[in-house]
């Protein structure tokens, strides 16, 4: 179904956790992975800046996925400073990615209209299908749970159609 997957995570979702399962992913059909973590930019004084402290911490964290990757999968790791939505359409546009995966935050109504959300503004400005989990049941699987869940993650989806 979906080959070339990029994971998007801010390391508080729990989708940083998939990393340690990349040949379950595999078993689903996974081709390439490409796991990307957004730095907001560093904004102390008047001119925002590239936190290049953030980008390599963040870097460190995913670099164990690569060693544990099986050869028939590509994993790539993306960690870049900027507007999250923004550096996603970028990233996704560069490595021809079939499917977005995001974790969803428990925001109230009214913190989402006054800040913002990511898979909002990413869901209006892009065509390519997004999966969003929710970082609860992410948290709350263990390792062989959560095996099993990468291995059939496509076996039963929910698809919105509005007739257009």
């Amino acid at each position: 179904m979906f080959q070339r997957i990029l994971i998007c995570t801010d390391f508080s979702d729990g989708l940083h956790r998939l990393r340690h399962f990349v040949s379950s992913l595999a078993l689903a059909g996974m081709k390439q992975i490409v796991f990307l973590h957004a730095v907001p930019l560093w904004e102390r004084g008047i001119i925002p800046q590239v936190d290049s402290e953030k980008i390599e911490q963040a870097q460190t964290r995913f670099a164990e996925a690569i060693g544990e990757s099986p050869t028939d999968v590509e994993v790539k790791i993306e960690v870049q400073s900027g507007k999250p939505v923004d550096i996603i359409l970028k990233v996704a546009q560069t490595y021809g990615s079939q499917l977005i995966i995001l974790g969803s935050q428990s925001r109230s109504l009214f913190t989402e209209k006054f800040v913002g959300s990511t898979m909002a503004n990413l869901s209006r400005r892009t065509s390519i299908p997004l999966l969003v989990l929710r970082p609860q049941l992410i948290y709350a699987y263990t390792s062989e749970e959560l095996t099993l869940r990468c291995q059939h993650l496509f076996r039963s989806l929910l698809l919105p159609y509005n007739g257009t």
